[in-house]
């Protein structure tokens, strides 16, 4: 229940459908590591990268961790399978260190092909941090959000979108970080994942994703992406 809270309380305004749709029960079929753990630079199915187990450093001085994990190559065959988001969404993993339990993780990141309930927000919340990747990102302290466009990797059952959340549970009461710093830390972990998952879908060329995640831009400089049922239908209509 906690989980499902922590969705729905996300203070940006996108549609409560995503909140909800992301909010059932996981499709997470992972394995628990062994006790010592694994480095940072093997976490989440190695996709972290030097800029993100850095992030990763920032906000837990563990340097080792449990974690239960679902490779990208079979969250990719789930995205592909249909749009509806209750049988597409895949948890990639769920992280939590040795002082921690696995019901109460450090962090989680999950991926979702996502149907037409999407409504972009017209204004963005001064409370969080925009960033300028993919479709839309931003990340409040509740959590990190991505959409990216991947008409490459997806079949035509929906918009050519997929979106990744990185949710954190619980803090290392080790690391003081302020709250920005901290939303800077998850953007940059989410971020190399979902280039590592558009890799894998054949879409990182479209996807909005650079090699490293910029810092958060102004809110002024935000410009509502188009509908999902705008890129539905373009979707749909190509080749």
């Amino acid at each position: 229940m906690r989980r499902a809270r922590a969705l729905t309380r996300r203070r940006s305004s996108l549609a409560l459908a995503l909140c909800v749709a992301m909010a059932v029960a996981s499709c997470t079929a992972g394995k628990e590591e062994q006790e010592d753990g694994v480095p940072a630079a093997k976490v989440c199915d190695s996709s972290f990268s030097a800029d993100a187990r850095n992030a990763l450093g920032r906000i837990s001085t563990a340097g080792r961790y449990q974690e239960s994990v679902l490779p990208l190559d079979k969250a990719v065959t789930r995205l592909r399978g249909h749009a509806d988001t209750s049988t597409s969404r895949s948890t990639i993993c769920t992280v939590h260190t040795a002082e921690q339990s696995a019901q109460d993780p450090l962090f989680r990141i999950e991926f979702v092909h996502v149907d037409t309930g999407v409504v972009w927000p017209p204004a963005l919340d001064p409370d969080d941090s925009y960033y300028p990747l993919g479709l839309y990102a931003d990340s409040s302290d509740e959590q990190a959000f991505i959409a990216f466009r991947c008409s490459r990797g997806l079949r035509k059952n929906g918009p050519p979108v997929v979106a990744g959340v990185l949710e954190p549970d619980s803090r290392d009461p080790s690391v003081k970080l302020s709250d920005a710093e901290r939303r800077h830390a998850h953007m940059v972990m989410l971020h190399s994942a979902s280039r590592a998952l558009a890799g894998k879908l054949g879409c990182l060329a479209e996807a909005g994703l650079p090699a490293k995640a910029p810092e958060p831009s102004p809110h002024r400089a935000y410009r509502k992406p188009p509908s999902l049922e705008t890129l539905e239908r373009e979707f749909a209509g190509d080749g």
